[in-house]
C-alpha cells in the first residue's frame, strides 16, 4: 500500500510478532501465580512476567483498534478470527445437493 509523506502508513508493533505466544502467557502465567502463590514461592519475576504479557497483548490490541484499515491489522485480525466470525467467502459456503 503506498503512503503519503503527511501520512504514512503506521507499521505494527513488534509485539504483534509475539501475539501467540503473549495471549497464550495470558493463560498460563495466572494458573502458575496461584500455584507459587499458594505454596509461597510467587516471586516479583513471576508477577513481572505477567505484566509484560499484559502489556504486550495491550499495545497490539489497541494498535488494532486504531488502525483497523491498515493492511498488517486485517492480516492480523484474520489470523486470530474464530471460525464462525470470519468473513464468509465463495468457498467457505456449503455447497447445496441439488
Amino acid at each position: 500500500m503506498p503512503s503519503h509523506p503527511r501520512h504514512p502508513v503506521p507499521e505494527p508493533p513488534t509485539q504483534t510478532a509475539y501475539l501467540p505466544g503473549n495471549l497464550i502467557d495470558l493463560i498460563v502465567i495466572p494458573d502458575h501465580l496461584l500455584s507459587a502463590a499458594l505454596t509461597g514461592s510467587l516471586t516479583l519475576g513471576d508477577i513481572a512476567n505477567l505484566a509484560i504479557a499484559l502489556d504486550d497483548v495491550t499495545t497490539c490490541l489497541r494498535w488494532l483498534l486504531n488502525n483497523p484499515t491498515n493492511h498488517h491489522a486485517r492480516t492480523l485480525r484474520a489470523e486470530f478470527a474464530i471460525f464462525e466470525f470470519k468473513p464468509s467467502t465463495q468457498s467457505d459456503s456449503p455447497r447445496e445437493n441439488t
